[in-house]
């Protein structure tokens, strides 16, 4: 798997979550991309839910009456716990998957198959 191949998902950032972006025809390209990575099913269905906006954090559970003490995200305790926050802003998130990623590089692991 080559592991830079999840970065092609990651322009939904500045297309799917802003409010003028209803074009099927972009959503549909993120789906066939995300669907082709060479990757671990469980890889793929995480990006596909976040694509839906389908992961259960505080937002979306509060959004289907689920009761919960509070709103904010458990990692840097300053925003609101949703999908966008979670996978994109978080400052905490962002420093793990940059710590993941190097550790990746330094063991020369972009080019195994799992």
């Amino acid at each position: 798997m080559n592991l830079c191949n999840y970065r092609k998902v990651i322009p939904l950032k500045e297309t799917i979550w802003t409010e003028e972006c209803g074009k099927r025809k972009l959503v549909a390209y993120f789906f066939k991309e995300l669907w082709s990575l060479n990757t671990i099913p469980r890889v793929t269905i995480i990006g596909w839910r976040v694509l839906l906006d389908r992961i259960p954090s505080k937002t979306n559970l509060a959004k289907r009456e689920v009761e919960v003490a509070n709103r904010l995200c458990e990692l840097c305790k300053e925003e609101d716990e949703a999908t966008r926050h979670l996978f994109f802003d978080c400052k905490i998130s962002k420093n793990l998957c940059y710590k993941c990623d190097n550790s990746l590089r330094e063991k020369d692991c972009l080019e195994t198959n799992f």
